[in-house]
């Protein structure tokens, strides 16, 4: 039987993972298209959590969770630079607020929303629905009719025009 104990402790090899990808990046240095590192990054990351939803045993999981808190960390790493260079000056401190806040302050009741859906649809399936959403959102900069994902004329980083 599958406890929370046992769960919990198949998941931490993400730690792992998340701190190994870091040093990577900060040896190797980033990669030439850091937006499009950064989006393929925690797309792949939304898919393992959608994997975690589909192994069958819990040392899979473990392995899942070191791909998959490294691919978050990986685009993590790359966030703020992007959001420093991209941002002007005048409204940097009023953008990483909003960040922060959508970011750290909201978790908490993403968790409960979590907690809450896997009560009524069970843990698999809520995995499955959580990372499917997430690796989807990741693909809007790549759609047709979004203007120019890679930066390559400038402009805030992560502003999504459409077209």
């Amino acid at each position: 039987m599958v406890t929370v104990s046992r769960w919990g402790s198949s998941l931490r090899p993400g730690g792992l993972g998340g701190v190994l990808a870091s040093v990577l990046l900060g040896h190797r240095g980033p990669p030439r298209h850091r937006l499009v590192a950064l989006w393929v990054g925690w797309g792949l990351s939304g898919i393992g959590v959608l994997g975690l939803g589909l192994v069958p045993n819990l040392w899979l999981a473990g392995g899942v969770a070191f791909v998959t808190s490294g691919l978050d960390a990986y685009g993590s790493v790359l966030f703020d630079p992007l959001i420093q260079e991209g941002v002007p000056a005048e409204l940097l401190g009023r953008v990483a607020s909003v960040d922060y806040v959508l970011g750290f302050a909201l978790s908490p009741l993403g968790l409960v929303a979590a907690g809450a859906l896997a009560e009524v649809l069970g843990v698999r399936t809520t995995l499955l629905i959580g990372g499917g959403l997430t690796a989807l959102t990741t693909m809007i900069p790549f759609l047709p009719g979004v203007k120019d994902p890679t930066l390559s004329k400038g402009g805030c980083p992560l502003a999504v025009e459409l077209g």
